[in-house]
């Protein structure tokens, strides 16, 4: 502190110092200087930025619009900052003047300006029981960088960019907060910056910590973004090794209890195989169903080792493609094409899901429940087979979670159709397949990056709240629609009113889809 003190004096001295605590909107104890010189000095001064460097280096090639595998490094950086360190290094004594923020890239630099050290420790602490939802997987800073002109590759562009809170999980997680569940999370975070900024940003949520592994030595994961003047990706790397490499089945076993009493988990594909199959069989022991989110189209083949623990599932269209490919020994599956090299090709509904049939029909033959198809602007596939015994086991361990999250369910009620209901009880208590197509509502996009999440995030906690498979799905669709609309994974504030109003016109608007030929 006293270290800092001396540098906010001496920034004090060399820039102008405001009567107000703000200097165009920044506020005056963000200015820094490096170093304090004497009255006289003889020696270099140096002007200019001190910058974080995100170093993002794919393991293959990488393809437009969408992420790739690969490292994540931070480097200090700026030019003044780098002809500071040089000079420094040949045995000069330049003094710097510069500015950084309170946020964590300044907190970054100026550690490791400071060379201090970080702390360790690990929240441990699982409790008897828990009759919330339970949810594992990742929690990941998301790097958006925005620019404000078209990007060309091999050269930086003047833009934007900011940190968000991300990883499907846990973006599943915050959404289901907001629509009044309470959910538990298992993660693991490091002792980083983006760990520290993630580990706030969660207890300022008050979201239980109790899950959360934090441990000396990893960087937490990462995805770093890049999208062109429209919104769209234009590329992006991902660095999420802790969650496969460091949240073990160890760590997940110490809150079996949880899980024990859950109405449902849900496992992203993030996982370590073997730690997909600790949870998985857990669950199995107490008859917990299990949601497998997939995360992306390599991960999706990670089903194939705990395919018969899977009662419900949420893929896309490609990742669904990839979990059939991983399960069938004989016959392989094609990729839907929508795009042609000079046109976008629009299948309708019906057709798309004529070509994506065969493969809905090897998952719920192999014992999955309930198949939420993500199909983008489209909306979703419904698909279920035999779901009474899977309704009968969250109900069973559910009341806990239906009284605390009746407000939701309440909301549902009032506001939606009932003409659907006799043909559902009728179905799920049937022995044959069923699909439905919800469709998606028109929305003015900001943000694509937490639309699936919020989908899951919104159909995990209507099932906990009592509601049916078709309105737990819509409410699903709903606040989809909300998180598109917003610049964070997961909106701000989710309104119930504007769920359930939206949740009416997409029931209203579902339609029946026929497997028969």
């Amino acid at each position: 502190m006293d270290t800092a003190q001396r540098r906010l004096k001496s920034i004090s001295f060399h820039i102008l110092q405001p009567e107000n605590s703000f200097v165009h909107g920044i506020d005056s104890n963000l200015l820094l200087a490096f170093q304090k010189p004497p009255k006289s000095s003889p020696f270099p001064v140096v002007i200019g930025g001190m910058v974080l460097d995100i170093v993002a280096k794919p393991d293959t090639h990488p393809y437009p619009a969408t992420t790739t595998p690969g490292n994540i490094e931070y480097v200090s950086g700026g030019v003044a900052r780098n002809v500071v360190e040089c000079m420094t290094k040949l045995g000069s004594k330049p003094f710097m003047i510069s500015v950084v923020g309170f946020d964590m890239a300044g907190e970054l630099l100026l550690k490791l300006w400071e060379s201090a050290e970080l702390p360790t420790e690990a929240f441990q602490k699982p409790p008897k029981s828990s009759p919330f939802p339970v949810v594992i997987g990742g929690m990941v800073l998301d790097i958006v960088a925005k620019p404000d002109t078209h990007p060309y590759p091999a050269t930086t562009t003047p833009g934007n960019i900011e940190y968000v809170s991300g990883g499907v999980a846990r973006n599943v997680v915050e959404c289901m907060t907001k629509l009044g569940s309470k959910p538990f999370m298992i993660s693991v975070v490091g002792f980083d910056m983006a760990g520290e900024l993630l580990l706030k940003l969660w207890e300022s949520a008050e979201l239980p910590t109790e899950g959360l592994l934090k441990l000396k030595g990893i960087s937490t994961p990462v995805v770093s973004n890049i999208f062109d003047c429209k919104g769209e990706l234009f590329a992006g790397v991902a660095s999420v090794h802790a969650v496969e490499n460091f949240l073990s089945p160890d760590w997940i076993w110490k809150f079996k209890h949880y899980i024990y009493s859950a109405p449902i988990l849900m496992v992203d594909a993030n996982l370590h195989p073997e730690s997909l199959e600790a949870a998985c069989q857990i669950a199995a022991k107490y008859r917990t169903p299990v949601w497998f989110e997939p995360v992306s189209v390599t991960k999706s083949a990670r089903i194939a080792s705990i395919v018969d623990y899977i009662t419900c599932a949420s893929p896309n269209e490609n990742e669904l493609i990839a979990m059939a490919n991983a399960l069938s020994s004989q016959q392989r599956f094609s990729f839907v094409q929508r795009h042609t090299n000079t046109e976008k090709w629009l299948p309708s509904v019906q057709s798309l899901f004529d070509l994506l049939k065969p493969a809905i029909l090897l998952l719920l033959e192999r014992g999955i429940k309930l198949l939420i198809v993500t199909i983008g602007s489209d909306g979703v596939f419904v698909c279920f087979r035999d779901v009474a015994d899977f309704l009968k086991d969250i109900t069973m361990k559910n009341k806990e979670e239906v009284d605390h999250n009746r407000q939701l369910l309440k909301v549902i009620k009032k506001n939606c159709p009932h003409h659907h209901e006799s043909f559902l009880r009728f179905v799920q208590m049937s022995s044959g397949s069923f699909a439905f197509h919800l469709p998606a509502p028109a929305a003015s996009v900001v943000s694509l990056t937490g639309a699936g999440d919020c989908l899951v995030g919104g159909i995990l906690s209507s099932l906990c709240s009592g509601l049916d498979i078709m309105q737990s799905a819509a409410v699903g669709v709903a606040t989809a629609k909300e998180a598109v609309e917003a610049f964070n994974n997961v909106p701000v504030e989710i309104s119930l009113n504007r769920i359930a109003s939206e949740t009416h016109k997409i029931l209203s608007a579902a339609k029946q889809l026929m497997f028969d030929s």
